[in-house]
Formats: structure tokens, C-alpha cells, sequence
């Protein structure tokens, strides 16, 4: 049995809504940039998704996509809306995912699958979220199971 001690540490991510209020000129080149905010997260390897609570919802204009429900570790279920368009900046790295949206100022969440999708880590020694040592330039992205056709 293999024995999963999750990480958690505070980090600075920068946070933007990607469809609010993005223009492209007749070219196809992006007008105004996105609205970039900084935000505290706990980025955790005990969660797996991204999480933002309602204050920064409302503060970046997110909308609702749809409702599901969550179940905590505790085992309390409830209920929850999703956002989608959700652009993620740390560092040299960024993505664009959706994100389960928690009541109030809740704490926002960084989670693993977020994470793996910007390549960062959770570095114990300096107990801090960093980009991968091994990949500083460039995200690597797994695609676990999939084989692509090769060709000549």
C-alpha cells in the first residue's frame, strides 16, 4: 500500500476571467489585455480541482455555467456552482480551466490537477510552490493512455 501524505502551502496566483470583456481586433490580435488579479491560494495536493470562492467570482465577473454538488472530506455534501474560462498565471506558466466556485471568502484552492496542468510543485524543503526544476522553460502536459498515429 502506498502511503500519500498530501502538501499544502500558501502561494500568489494570478487569476483572470477570459470572457469578460475580451476583444480581438479584425487581425485576430487580443485588444485589451485580460484583467489579471493576484490572489492567496492554498495550493494543496489534497484537492484535486481549482476552487475560487464568491467574492472573487463576482469580482471578475464569472459566469455560471452550471450547479453540482461537493462532498467534503468530512463527509458533508453541498451544494456548488461552476465556472468556466478561468486563466491561471504562476510564474512562466499558464492555463485556462474551470473552477468549482465556494461559498463566501472561503479559501481559494489550487489543486492537483491545476497544478500538474501548469507544471508547478509543491517543494518541501523550501515549502513553497515552484515552477518544475526539471522543466523551468516549458509545461510538460502527460496524456496518460493516449497513443497518436505517427506520421512520415
Amino acid at each position: 500500500m502506498i502511503n500519500f501524505t498530501p502538501q499544502q502551502v500558501w502561494a500568489t496566483i494570478s487569476i483572470a476571467n477570459t470572457l469578460e470583456n475580451v476583444q480581438l481586433s479584425p487581425e485576430g490580435k487580443l485588444i485589451n489585455p485580460l484583467n489579471l488579479i493576484s490572489i492567496r491560494m492554498m495550493a494543496t495536493t489534497a484537492f484535486p480541482y481549482l476552487a475560487i470562492n464568491e467574492e472573487i467570482c463576482q469580482l471578475l465577473k464569472f459566469s455560471i455555467d452550471r450547479k453540482t454538488q461537493i462532498t467534503m472530506p468530512d463527509g458533508n455534501t453541498f451544494n456548488c456552482e461552476k465556472v468556466s474560462g478561468v486563466v491561471l498565471r504562476f510564474g512562466n506558466r499558464s492555463d485556462m480551466l474551470g473552477a468549482y466556485v465556494l461559498p463566501g471568502n472561503s479559501t481559494p484552492l489550487l489543486g492537483a490537477i491545476p497544478m500538474q496542468l501548469l507544471d508547478v510543485i509543491i517543494d518541501p524543503e523550501q515549502n513553497k510552490l515552484i515552477v518544475h526544476p526539471e522543466r523551468p522553460d516549458m509545461a510538460l502536459t502527460r496524456l496518460p493512455g493516449i497513443r497518436l498515429p505517427r506520421y512520415k
